[in-house]
């Protein structure tokens, strides 16, 4: 049974995870879990400047607080953190690098019910990670009886308790959704008469800090110029039905409308989407309708299948998965592989883009390059 861990006197607090709250990385937030006390904080260190930042907890243990994202003219940013008796060994947060310098990006599929070997991923020490979506098996299974299951946190904590704790204590961590994050009950093999998805995804924003609606978000590094846009698309031939699991997608859904409005502003900046379902799918949804958004990305990044894949038409469109399975190529492949992995994004100023496909012991199976839109 998935009930949390209650931290002891004097235990050390071991579960800590950050991410961007905001559009930009002004701030990064820190979260953590310490259950059985009334007050925690940090006592953070930059710039020779140190003082105490006070947590809040809106749920089930999960403390967060707020602090400024450090730079390279400040330095690293140190932190402890504290929780009634309870404790955490002294942290530090690097500034996202200068543009003269290589920014590395991670980008992870499926989650959810894994023990990976996430080595070859540390060793490549990314400065941000992103995942495409069912970071959790369910929020139902192991969970108390009669127990909230929208507001289950528990499964998000086993999750991230994969990572070694000074890993996603020292980087943000973006996640997007996919249907797994929303199952609140078993789906069964037909059509319930109440749905087993909360698709306002209830525990899944309560655990992460993100941009936005933290369904939808957007997420920008200026300095890179780069822009993310997360999307809420996953199994959508159940839309309409009691199985739905995602916002509404169609031409007058407050998703799509919310992502036109993005991609027609065309900021100077590379656009990577990021969504949950087939690539080849969501081209052809509605006749088409998402296909000419799509087209105004470098590229996009779906946690749909349990395979590596890049294919291309008129931009790039990868797939990745932490574990490898059966294959849904999309038609327009260009490389796939039916095993566990992750991407590696790399970036330089002036430079075309740097994306690696590799497999769970770090081994680049496939090598892609996008090259950068003129400034003008």
């Amino acid at each position: 049974m998935i009930v949390g861990s209650v931290i002891a006197k004097g235990e050390k607090i071991s579960q800590i995870w950050l991410s961007h709250d905001s559009n930009t990385p002004d701030n990064i937030v820190i979260s953590f879990f310490a259950s059985a006390c009334d007050s925690a904080y940090a006592e953070v260190n930059c710039g020779g400047k140190s003082g105490r930042v006070q947590a809040v907890s809106e749920t089930s243990g999960v403390w967060k607080l707020k602090v400024p994202m450090p730079t390279n003219k400040s330095g690293p940013l140190k932190y402890r953190l504290s929780a009634g008796s309870a404790f955490s060994d002294e942290f530090e947060i690097r500034p996202y690098p200068s543009p003269a310098s290589e920014l590395r990006v991670a980008f992870i599929g499926d989650m959810g019910n894994l023990s990976p070997d996430y080595s070859a991923l540390l060793s490549d020490d990314p400065h941000i990670i992103f995942t495409l979506g069912d970071n959790v098996a369910n929020l139902w299974e192991g969970a108390p009886e009669g127990s909230d299951t929208k507001r289950n946190i528990f499964p998000f904590l086993e999750s991230i308790k994969e990572f070694p704790n000074a890993f996603l204590a020292s980087r943000a961590f973006m996640p997007i959704l996919g249907n797994h994050d929303k199952e609140i009950a078993p789906r069964g093999k037909k059509y319930p008469p109440k749905t087993p998805y909360d698709i306002s995804a209830t525990a899944y924003r309560l655990f992460f800090s993100l941009p936005d609606e933290g369904w939808k978000w957007e997420f920008c590094l200026p300095d890179f110029r780069l822009r993310f846009i997360a999307l809420d698309l996953q199994h959508t031939m159940d839309l309409g039905t009691t199985w739905q699991t995602c916002h509404d997608c169609d031409g007058n859904s407050e998703q799509f409308k919310w992502y036109a409005k993005k991609m027609s502003e065309c900021p100077d900046y590379e656009t990577f989407t990021l969504q949950n379902q087939h690539n080849g799918v969501m081209r052809s949804l509605y006749g088409g309708l998402w296909k000419p958004y799509f087209e105004k990305s470098a590229a996009v990044f779906s946690g749909y299948g349990y395979y590596q894949e890049r294919a291309h038409e008129n931009i790039p469109y990868y797939n990745t998965c932490l574990k490898g399975g059966v294959l849904y190529p999309d038609k327009f492949s260009k490389f796939n592989a039916l095993t566990g992995g992750y991407i590696l994004m790399r970036v330089r100023q002036n430079e075309p883009i740097k994306i690696e496909i590799k497999n769970l012991s770090g081994e680049i199976l496939d090598k892609s390059q996008i090259v950068l839109r003129s400034k003008d």
